[in-house]
């Protein structure tokens, strides 16, 4: 996942933990939860905790993820 373009938004302290959120649903079972805490820029340029959980919502033929689901939230 390249965060260069919506990254400008995450806390660069937290862009490595959110690229890594992401790029963790390539291999995880359709069991598995997984979560992730950052902070974003809102757009009064102060920064805000979030809290994202997800997982595998779907595959494709070749058991390729092609959707998953996330809740975040605003903590």
């Amino acid at each position: 996942i390249d965060l260069k373009d919506g990254g400008m938004f995450i806390h660069p302290a937290d862009r490595e933990s959110v690229t890594q959120y992401f790029t963790n649903f390539l291999n995880y079972s359709d069991h598995q939860i997984q979560s992730v805490k950052y902070r974003a820029k809102n757009n009064k340029g102060r920064w805000l905790w979030f809290s994202a959980r997800g997982k595998v919502f779907k595959r494709d033929n070749l058991s390729n993820v092609t959707h998953c689901v996330n809740i975040v939230q605003n903590i």
